[in-house]
């Protein structure tokens, strides 16, 4: 590992303990009865953690444009760590707005939520689902001040896109130009076309029987019966351990791997769309675990609605990883909120490896053209 990838390393583990630090100090202090205590709590979590989000993202972008790593799962991790640092801060000062200000700043439904009931997980799982501009519905700031919170939460968002997408993509077009050079210059392989065809061909078989297998096995058996929950357990991880490794891998070894083969653009692209369609299904089966009988793991906008079937946890968990978030399925348990958590953070890295995966497929397809 080079020596820019390893400082940057070095950076996000210290930072990724200081997130945890703060995290346990609050949980140790929240049976506490005294308000005061949390809300100081919180106001100390939120204005200490402020300096490292701001550290490491200038870190990062300084090692971006000055000294580049040589490989992309390192500027990505470290950026998803950035964005956790700037989601604890922003879910500390919600609790802190929440113990102080006037009123209730945060409502459900029709309803003001008690202060006393708005901790650190609702606040945390709130400012997710900001970030990640999802939005259900099910909690939203009710107050001026708290939507000027809000506005300026968002703000950070635009923020980073602004200046972390474009040093992102400067960073894997190098890749992918050093890349490209190191294969030539080793006489590679440029692609793998019957190890990537198998990989995809497999994940399209895979994609298209695990939904036919699950309905067959809830045709013949209770939905909620031991055999076809066990499906689903295993499938929820299969399903996403297989997408996410197999993207992983694959950008990996476009942009920094020792592997002196890559893979072509037609090829990068399939895999894609099938670690997005395995990814999808995957979650779907783990909201359909969360969902049993008397859970009350969702709440549902149609009174017609009690629980979830395959199709509408395919819908709710490709609402959830595209960030529509319409609200007429909306996470209600600390279980199900959990999850969605998960899949937005997953789905985030997700994005960055896909986009790395592409792109350095594109870069490298034009420097074979030239060539």
């Amino acid at each position: 590992m080079d020596g820019p990838t390893l400082a940057l390393l070095k950076s996000t583990g210290m930072n990724a303990a200081w997130l945890l630090s703060s995290g346990l100090c609050y949980w140790l202090v929240t049976p506490s009865p005294a308000t005061a205590i949390v809300s100081l709590i919180a106001a100390i979590g939120s204005g200490l953690l402020l300096r490292p989000a701001i550290r490491i993202f200038l870190r990062w972008f300084e090692s971006i444009k000055q000294h580049p790593p040589g490989n992309f799962a390192v500027p990505a991790i470290t950026l998803v760590i950035y964005f956790f640092l700037l989601i604890a801060m922003w879910s500390y000062f919600y609790v802190f707005l929440a113990r102080t200000a006037e009123g209730f700043p945060f409502c459900s439904g029709a309803d003001p939520i008690d202060p006393k009931h708005f901790g650190l997980p609702e606040s945390f799982y709130f400012t997710v689902i900001s970030f990640a501009t999802v939005g259900y519905g099910d909690i939203y700031a009710c107050t001026s001040g708290s939507r000027w919170a809000v506005v300026v939460e968002l703000s950070n968002v635009v923020m980073i896109g602004f200046i972390g997408l474009p040093a992102l993509v400067n960073l894997v077009i190098d890749l992918a130009q050093r890349r490209f050079e190191s294969i030539k210059s080793a006489d590679g392989d440029t692609d793998i076309p019957l190890a990537t065809l198998t990989i995809v061909v497999g994940m399209a078989i895979i994609a298209a029987a695990e939904p036919l297998t699950y309905n067959l096995l809830a045709a013949g058996n209770t939905a909620d019966g031991e055999i076809v929950q066990i499906y689903a357990g295993i499938s929820a991880a299969m399903l996403i351990g297989i997408a996410f490794g197999a993207l992983i891998v694959a950008a990996n070894r476009m942009l920094g791997g020792h592997d002196t083969r890559s893979i072509s653009l037609t090829h990068a692209i399939q895999l894609v769309v099938l670690a997005y369609v395995l990814f999808v299904e995957g979650f779907a089966y783990l909201y359909l675990l969360i969902d049993r009988p008397g859970a009350n793991a969702f709440a549902f906008a149609r009174s017609t609605e009690h629980r979830l079937d395959f199709g509408s946890a395919s819908y709710f968990s490709l609402t959830t990883l595209t960030t529509t978030g319409f609200g007429d399925i909306a996470p209600l348990s600390p279980t199900a909120r959990i999850a969605a958590i998960g899949q937005i953070t997953i789905g985030i890295m997700f994005t960055l490896f896909a986009f790395g995966l592409v792109t350095s497929a594109i870069v490298k397809q034009r420097a074979q053209t030239r060539a």
